[in-house]
């Protein structure tokens, strides 16, 4: 009934919308409410951070590891698939193995990504700053940091084993600038597919992650009744930078 088909008029689609979102926002808002007022959180529901924060550095250490390992065994593979390729004289099989390790370094790249990125969550969850009357503490995550490093170095390790399959060279520690040049250089086919990647991120990001984030964002402000405004400016921060890079789009589209 209140699925949103294509003969239905603007108007149809505008009402729809609404109730849907009066719908949601009723069976999460009715029993989070009821169970704020039954159980007595008016004043906010109260966790021990320091735990949480224990453990959710415990699982990202668990994870990065994990990680490690999996593009290790990746780069093995890739490793053995170069040694086929760059000694096989049959085209039809450099094409396949071309394709196959350009997928498998695809995959390692992402495994990496994540554990790159866990890894610095580990050195911002890690990393206290500590003041007293007459002096200062540091504590810094070595085993984060250790993360940070082996996580550059594999990325490093992974670019030069790109290089070797396309034939190219290219430094090492690229700049953001240079990545972007990197991305140019692909075949026709790898771009296009770059293209439709970043054209679902955005589309993704703007229309469903970014907006359900606002959601998670309220509902938490509800919850430990205080405005999580750090989280607030970083979502609307990412929105409004999108919407300003249509007016670069705009102007090199419509010169």
């Amino acid at each position: 009934m209140l699925k949103i088909k294509e003969k239905d008029s603007n108007g149809v689609r505008l009402l729809k919308q609404l109730v849907q979102g009066l719908l949601i926002g009723a069976l999460i808002g009715g029993p989070l409410g009821f169970a704020i007022g039954y159980f007595g959180f008016e004043d906010g529901l109260k966790f021990p951070v320091a735990t949480i924060v224990e453990i959710l550095q415990y699982v990202n250490y668990g994870l990065i590891v994990l990680l490690f390992l999996v593009t290790i065994i990746y780069i093995f593979r890739i490793r053995k698939g170069i040694v086929s390729y760059e000694t096989s004289e049959d085209d039809e099989e450099q094409e396949k193995l071309y394709s196959l390790l350009g997928r498998q370094t695809s995959y390692a790249q992402v495994f990496l990504g994540i554990a790159l990125v866990l890894s610095f969550v580990s050195v911002l969850l890690g990393y206290r700053l500590l003041f007293s009357n007459d002096s200062a503490e540091i504590q810094f995550p070595v085993y984060a940091f250790a993360g940070l490093m082996i996580s550059a170095g594999l990325q490093m390790y992974l670019l030069s084993l790109s290089n070797r399959v396309r034939g190219r060279r290219t430094t090492l520690a690229p700049t953001l600038k240079e990545l972007k040049n990197n991305v140019l250089q692909l075949d026709e086919a790898e771009l296009q597919a770059n293209y439709k990647m970043s054209f679902e991120i955005v589309m993704t990001l703007s229309g469903l992650i970014l907006p359900a984030i606002y959601v998670l964002l309220f509902f938490m402000s509800v919850i430990f009744q205080k405005v999580e405004l750090t989280g607030i400016f970083i979502t609307a921060g990412i929105h409004i930078y999108i919407m300003i890079m249509n007016f670069k789009m705009a102007k090199e589209h419509y010169k």
